[in-house]
């Protein structure tokens, strides 16, 4: 049976998505979430032999992952889960004896229990902070929302308190007046704590918000026919995967632009990476990354964007074309934006097209020429001005 796991998750890591496989990370993150609280420690550097006077032999806490994400990035319109874990070894039970000469002292330390205390603040541009009083943690969208297009950082700040309960019998050699001498032991009984603290970030990028446009070509919608051209920008703050572009409800170009694998961490956590594709059918898609980018022409809100994206393709015909582009991000969301495009033909003179009709009544095919323009031209005669330069440059250079 472990042999079958172990192929099953060899497959899931190592097979390539077409899409991020959000469900399949989901499923097993929340299946894996309860054993990771008061787990094995995983780091060998860290774990040193107890000692009465230190019972703890390793402790450890950390974030490991925020989820549905992609990379480094989460989005800003979803409820997230953070998934941690803790660690602990500790002696249940240690003792040690001392022999002043005279006494056997018996020191014994017993555990009494091991308290986690794990807060974590969501650092954006309003912090938000919480407890890990479960595993995983909710964090809602509201959360992440104001942080859409910058960095949101969890950090976690918690500790592994240990308790202990201390028995100490300390005996007082006593002589009477018959010089019998013997130890009368007294048993004290105190409490100590061993604390270990924890502090990590772990930092995303937070992505939403609305997807302005720019038709870029042909830019006022119009454009000769014998060479038909689309180009469109996009601003925002996504990445996007996959984009189609139609004509007149017909599939003109395709393009994904990413793959996913599944990543399966130390401590048995699954993420998601994701690989540059090329996989495109007449659709050319680029994507720009930008630092804070503001298209005050394109978007008047004042919203900056990191990413740009240009759309370009080609196609044939004539006449009024209505062209859709629609694209998807990682987390879902889906997009489109329609364009209707003029491809028209030129004239000559307003009787014949440049494909030799001289039916070229119906405008959205052939665009009007436009009039002869008449200009009339004087002789310039040269003034004073340029004959004096003319004789001074013969002067000067005659032989």
């Amino acid at each position: 049976m472990r042999a079958i796991a172990l192929l099953i998750l060899l497959a899931a890591c190592s097979f390539a998505y077409v899409q991020p496989p959000f469900s399949n990370v989901s499923e097993h993150n929340d299946a894996l979430a309860p054993f990771l609280l008061n787990s094995t420690c995983l780091d060998d550097n860290a774990t040193r032999t107890p000692t009465y006077d230190n019972p703890i032999s390793c402790a450890e806490m950390e974030l490991l992952t925020a989820y549905p994400s992609v990379d480094r990035r989460i989005s800003g319109e979803q409820d997230a889960s953070l998934l941690w874990r803790y660690a602990y070894g500790a002696e249940h039970y240690m003792e040690r004896t001392v022999d002043t000469g005279e006494c056997l002292n018996t020191y014994q330390e017993f555990l009494h229990n091991v308290t986690p205390i794990a807060n974590t603040t969501l650092l954006a541009v309003r912090n938000y902070t919480f407890s890990l009083d479960s595993n995983p943690a909710y964090v809602p969208a509201a959360a992440l929302a104001p942080a859409i297009g910058q960095n949101a950082t969890f950090r976690l700040e918690g500790a592994l308190v240990f308790a202990y309960m201390r028995v100490s019998t300390v005996g007082t050699y006593y002589c009477n007046q018959e010089n019998v001498c013997t130890c009368v032991y007294n048993v004290y009984v105190d409490y100590v704590n061993f604390t270990r603290d924890f502090r990590q970030n772990l930092t995303y990028d937070v992505e939403g918000g609305a997807v302005p446009h720019f038709l870029a070509t042909p830019a006022l919608a119009e454009q000769w026919a014998r060479n038909n051209l689309f180009g469109d920008l996009a601003f925002s703050n996504r990445e996007f995967y996959f984009a189609n572009l139609t004509l007149d409800n017909a599939t003109l170009g395709t393009a994904r632009m990413r793959s996913f694998n599944i990543t399966n961490g130390s401590s048995g956590a699954w993420g998601i990476i994701s690989s540059p594709e090329t996989n495109s059918t007449n659709l050319d898609v680029v994507q720009t990354r930008t630092t804070r980018f503001v298209p005050a022409t394109v978007d008047d809100s004042g919203k900056a964007f990191n990413y740009v994206y240009s759309f370009s393709s080609s196609y044939s015909g004539t006449g009024t074309h209505n062209l859709t582009l629609s694209f998807g991000d990682e987390f879902g969301n889906n997009f489109s934006r329609n364009f209707t495009i003029a491809s028209r033909l030129l004239t000559f003179s307003n009787s014949t097209g440049e494909d030799g009709s001289t039916n070229i009544s119906d405008r959205s095919v052939y665009r009007p020429s436009a009039p002869p323009i008449e200009m009339s031209f004087s002789p310039m005669a040269p003034g004073i001005g340029v004959l004096g330069a003319l004789i001074l440059l013969f002067l000067l250079f005659r032989k």
